[in-house]
């Protein structure tokens, strides 16, 4: 199920093979036309121009859908699909990041394969759910947030992949549970791109969440001369990165809050201080502050804080 911004609800009635689009008043549902001619129609997504995109599972093919004429066309004619079952887009007429483009992103191969394209059709990443190191991963619904990061339903295992606009894999959270941080077989998913407000549909009900930010994998390597810091941003962030000394004063600044894009972060400290003089050699804390761009950035902040050693020992 699709709305568009007109209010407009398009289903993919399966069963029947065919495309209902439905209007919605307020408090009401009312038919407005079935577009035959499908196999076995499933994903669908609005393309913000009065059309939609929907993904035909037995037909091996996603069409564009004009809903004003009924005229249905292939995307991508020099593109073989197999089996997709979800796709997802940033609407025409909602604004994107600066350097960013649109794209059409497509599950295929039964929830095992993610692609994402221009709209000219032409190929830009692909991703497979195997390759997520994740034991059973797969991609069941799929929305695109503000900056071209998608979200994916993993509904069997009940958690969420989020990969960056070029699928690079970020995070995946959730288990299975009623608790903070659980879904029980969710199945569906939406994003308003420009709040970062997200809804999961599950097995009995939904959640509402907000998208935050979180910084993983962090690693401190002294080389004698230098610290090497490397860690992984889960989202675009306003980063602060400083440097304490073992009492929690601070020695240096490495990123005084400055706009970072998701994905591996590196970065060195040369045991200086704001100043430029050296320090001594010893134990200090990376102090890592991130908040995502989104309305939730005056809520919720990660706050990272781990020791390392900064100076070899000197060897006999």
């Amino acid at each position: 199920m699709a709305i568009d911004r007109d209010g407009r609800v398009a289903v993919t009635d399966t069963g029947h093979r065919r495309v209902v689009l439905l209007s919605h008043d307020g408090q009401s549902l009312r038919a407005l036309r079935a577009f035959e001619g499908f196999l076995e129609p499933t994903g669908i997504t609005p393309d913000g121009r009065g059309g939609f995109w929907v993904c035909d599972r037995r037909f091996n093919t996603v069409f564009h859908l004009d809903t004003r004429t009924g005229e249905r066309t292939t995307f991508g004619l020099e593109v073989a699909f197999d089996r997709p079952t979800a796709c997802a887009t940033t609407p025409h007429g909602e604004s994107l990041p600066s350097g960013h483009r649109r794209v059409l992103a497509v599950v295929d191969q039964d929830g095992q394969r993610l692609r994402s394209f221009d709209v000219s059709g032409a190929l830009r990443a692909t991703r497979s759910a195997a390759s997520l190191d994740r034991a059973g991963a797969s991609f069941d619904a799929i929305d695109i947030d503000y900056f071209g990061n998608v979200y994916a339903v993993d509904r069997t295992h009940d958690r969420i992949h989020k990969l960056r606009h070029d699928l690079y894999p970020l995070d995946t959270f959730g288990e299975r549970g009623t608790h903070e941080g659980g879904f029980v077989s969710p199945r569906g998913i939406a994003i308003h791109r420009k709040l970062g407000q997200v809804f999961v549909t599950e097995e009995d009900g939904g959640q509402y969440l907000w998208v935050g930010t979180d910084v993983k994998g962090f690693r401190a390597e002294d080389q004698g001369d230098v610290v090497a810091f490397s860690f992984v941003l889960t989202e675009e962030s306003t980063l602060d990165f400083r440097i304490l000394d073992s009492q929690g004063k601070e020695v240096a600044v490495l990123v005084p809050g400055h706009r970072q894009p998701p994905g591996p972060q590196k970065g060195t400290w040369d045991g200086t201080d704001s100043d430029g003089r050296p320090v001594g050699k010893g134990d200090y804390f990376a102090e890592i502050r991130a908040r995502a761009t989104y309305a939730s950035r005056s809520t919720f902040e990660k706050k990272l804080l781990r020791t390392f050693t900064f100076g070899r020992p000197e060897t006999p």
